[in-house]
């Protein structure tokens, strides 16, 4: 559609704009065009503009992936938007509205945000990707990025906006091409209830190019594999900062517990010479690396790696990623064994400081019995 300037807008989809409103339900998922399945460049590092500068001219691309386009006639409301939506209405022709009872208040502070997701099924009917959308009024987009979920650790704190370009937002494996079906959903209070029927869609390989694997299937496979080991990776990271932390309070705790002796205080050094060769193992020989000498790769090294060296292609797997896979898979597997044996002995450890009565530290619930 072109301006009466040197303006050109295009709509890449109207198809939604030609449904009739009688058509329409309150919560309506319109049909879901097929999908093209490849790997996006980043000619410009990732960035629309990349360094060009703001007189480069550029439009930005449609969303990638299925884009589900959707139709809130009012909202997914929490409970207390919901009553004072009712409140307003009273209000406005005179009416009084009192305060509701505790209880209501109550759940009303407790109840989780209510959200909009889209349940996106393989032909086998199993669920694939769980997409979030927009809870609010009206007509919205929302894209699966035809990607399996990421592997990496599930955080709380929103990124930064905009990102900076470095840093790439998780990814997951590739799905397969295929049909799929989609379905809106509504979660309210941890409960997710899909509405409306499923809407059928095509994920379209864009096959010719001598690079790309003949089995997909293997493809996907391996990193699948390679995500889990990411996955695990990650949470024995996040495992080991975890048991760190509780070791160092414990050696503040020691100090102020007057009963505690020299056989607690040598299990306390012997637990932190064994997590520091762990974290070793994880996370490699910082005595070394910090003194910028060269040492063996460590486990987080390899795995992710072998992860994200191969996430962002659809060619076929080559050795040596296969090797660093099983490297690293043999290697997590003796370290989270003694992980699970240290985490045994510092609960053992806490629990008999508790008795001692030494301060509370993180890791434990204090005990207590009434005189």
């Amino acid at each position: 559609m072109g301006t009466f300037g040197r303006g050109i807008y295009i709509l890449d989809d109207y198809a939604p704009l030609r449904t009739s409103g009688a058509a329409l339900t309150d919560l309506h998922l319109f049909p879901v065009k097929d999908a093209w399945l490849y790997i996006e460049g980043d000619i410009w590092d990732g960035r629309e503009k990349g360094s060009m500068g703001v007189e480069f001219y550029t439009a930005p691309n449609p969303p990638f992936g299925a884009v589900f386009t959707y139709y809130l006639k009012d909202g997914v409301l929490s409970q207390r938007e919901s009553r004072r939506k009712e409140e307003i209405a009273i209000e406005k022709k005179g009416g009084d509205t009192p305060y509701p009872p505790w209880d209501e208040v109550r759940a009303e502070d407790r109840e989780d945000e209510p959200a909009v997701h889209f349940v996106v099924r393989d032909p086998s009917g199993s669920v694939v990707r769980q997409v979030a959308g927009e809870a609010e009024q009206g007509l919205h987009r929302s894209a699966w990025d035809l990607r399996l979920p990421p592997p990496d650790p599930v955080t709380l704190e929103e990124p930064a906006e905009p990102r900076p370009y470095w840093e790439t937002p998780p990814v997951g494996p590739l799905a397969l091409p295929g049909e799929y079906t989609v379905r809106l959903a509504v979660q309210r209070d941890g409960v997710l209830t899909e509405v409306g029927d499923p809407r059928v869609f095509t994920v379209k390989a864009i096959e010719g190019s001598p690079e790309i694997t003949a089995d997909r299937r293997a493809l996907q496979e391996f990193q699948l594999k390679a995500a889990n080991l990411r996955r695990v990776v990650a949470g024995t990271a996040a495992v080991l900062a975890e048991m760190e932390a509780r070791i160092e309070h414990l050696k503040g705790a020691v100090v102020q517990t007057p009963s505690v002796g020299e056989a607690q205080r040598a299990t306390l050094r012997d637990l932190d010479s064994r997590l520091a060769d762990v974290a070793l193992a994880i996370n490699g020989d910082t005595s070394v690396t910090g003194r910028n000498e060269p040492a063996p790769m460590s486990i987080a090294d390899r795995a992710g790696a072998v992860y994200s060296g191969h996430i962002q292609s659809q060619s076929p797997v080559p050795g040596l990623y296969e090797h660093s896979y099983r490297v690293a898979a043999s290697e997590l597997a003796a370290a989270l064994a003694a992980l699970r044996s240290l985490e045994g002995d510092l609960r053992a450890l806490e629990s008999t400081l508790e008795g001692m009565g030494a301060p509370w530290t993180p890791g434990r619930i204090p005990d207590w019995s009434a005189n």
